[in-house]
């Protein structure tokens, strides 16, 4: 298994990688509708990988965060 460090770089990575496809993506789609799915595909993909159970752990776990922390970012000044 990688180390943290490892894993940071390849996530950061991963994104960069995803930067150009969702860019082209939004030339086509509106960005709503970009977002549900990939948040569609990212929930499939965690079911596949980890089950129904920590799927929904995961899930929840990021419902509570953006609860939690949602609001403090939109009171952000521009």
């Amino acid at each position: 298994m990688k180390n943290q460090a490892e894993m940071d770089k390849l996530f950061r990575e991963c994104i960069e990688d995803m930067k150009k496809p969702i860019t082209d993506l939004s030339k086509k789609y509106p960005t709503p509708l970009i977002n549900g799915a990939m948040i569609e595909l990212g929930l499939r993909m965690m079911l596949i990988n980890s089950g129904t159970t920590n799927t929904l752990h995961m899930f929840s776990s990021t419902v509570a965060t953006i609860l939690e922390k949602g609001p403090l970012i939109e009171a952000l000044p521009d």
